[in-house]
């Protein structure tokens, strides 16, 4: 997570979420998960990386493994509800209710199709994401459901005044609508615009993942035009997947980043459908635990290693900014197989 805006201009409600990441990692060293409940998902976005491929049985009970009450214990991490759809999963508004009740900070990552489960939750979560890529027969495209962009359209203006965000990939066919995705985020009073990098896994084609010179370009764009001339208001442009947007952004507006990007080993961790717990959602096959030793897991030699800026290779290795970016650990993983390598997409290498 790289927020531009609070990095650039101070305190937001982001920066709030920040606070709750920062002081749970600081007491256990967990601050933000990312809760998957499902695998299904009643749309076939062209840039879905989760495969064809299902695991035959998913958690029926989240209780079973009293995977909230770990997370209490272990400082009431920053949680994000995703999956699959996690909305088609009955027990998820409990599950979103329960959560709540514990005062923890709770973030909803929906498509939007569902729209009465969706408002049965709203006041339990601090904040709602949604998915848009461009106007209605574009996003209706990549998300090969009809009408998909009119229930984004409609549950944004039925959720407007709540603490709604944007979600949307970066990628050469979408960023050409990236000022329409503004607008529409203007025009509801979204607070936050989420890109996240493309990777070329499941069903993304890696003619559409932006270069470099494409992903400064962009960069630059959100630092002139949306955060320093606030074109679009003062929404917040959160970066997914690219830890070096903050250090690039920080050269290009001339601040020093002084808050260490959490990512995979430093903070964050995912849980998944069946209970696993992993690095990251995008590495399903890098099993660090289960759901019933979360602490375990914190201290499995995947998870320690890959914080330790020190065992990092390459370009990444050499960095003077390993500490507090560190590169992508996805990305050096699919892209070469190996966890400590270097970032190929860093912008300032």
């Amino acid at each position: 997570m790289v927020h531009l805006r609070s990095m650039i201009k101070g305190s937001s409600s982001v920066s709030r979420g920040e606070e709750v990441a920062d002081r749970s990692h600081s007491k256990s060293g967990i601050g933000v998960v990312i809760w998957n409940v499902t695998y299904d998902c009643n749309m076939r976005c062209s840039h879905c990386y989760q495969s064809e491929w299902r695991p035959i049985r998913e958690l029926s009970d989240f209780n079973e493994l009293r995977i909230v009450d770990q997370l209490e214990e272990l400082g009431k991490p920053l949680i994000f509800i995703s999956g699959g759809e996690p909305l088609l999963k009955s027990q998820t508004p409990q599950l979103i209710r329960e959560l709540k009740a514990r005062d923890f900070r709770v973030i909803l990552s929906t498509n939007g199709s569902l729209n009465g489960a969706l408002r049965s939750v709203a006041d339990s979560l601090d904040n709602i994401a949604l998915p848009l890529y461009g106007p209605e027969e574009f996003h209706d495209t990549i998300t090969s459901v009809k009408g998909s962009y009119n229930s984004v359209i409609n549950a944004l203006r039925d959720l407007r005044g709540m603490n709604l965000t944007i979600k949307t990939v970066a990628s050469r066919s979408t960023m050409k609508h990236i000022r329409h995705l503004l607008d529409v985020a203007s025009r509801y009073d979204v607070s936050t615009l989420y890109v996240c990098d493309l990777l070329p896994e499941g069903r993304a084609s890696s003619s559409e993942i932006l270069s470099k010179e494409e992903w400064r370009k962009l960069l630059d764009f959100f630092l002139q035009e949306v955060i320093m001339e606030e074109e679009y208001g003062e929404i917040e442009i959160d970066i997914g997947l690219h830890p070096s947007a903050a250090i690039y952004a920080s050269m290009r507006a001339g601040f020093e980043v002084k808050r260490r990007i959490m990512r995979e080993g430093r903070g964050l961790i995912s849980i998944s459908p069946t209970g696993d717990v992993l690095l990251s959602p995008y590495l399903g096959d890098l099993r660090i635990g289960d759901a019933r030793r979360i602490k375990e897991a914190l201290e499995s030699d995947i998870y320690r290693k890959v914080g330790d800026a020190r065992n990092l290779k390459g370009a990444c290795g050499d960095c003077p900014f390993k500490e507090v970016c560190g590169g992508s650990r996805v990305k050096a993983y699919v892209y070469s197989g190996d966890l400590l390598g270097e970032d190929p997409t860093c912008l300032i290498n």
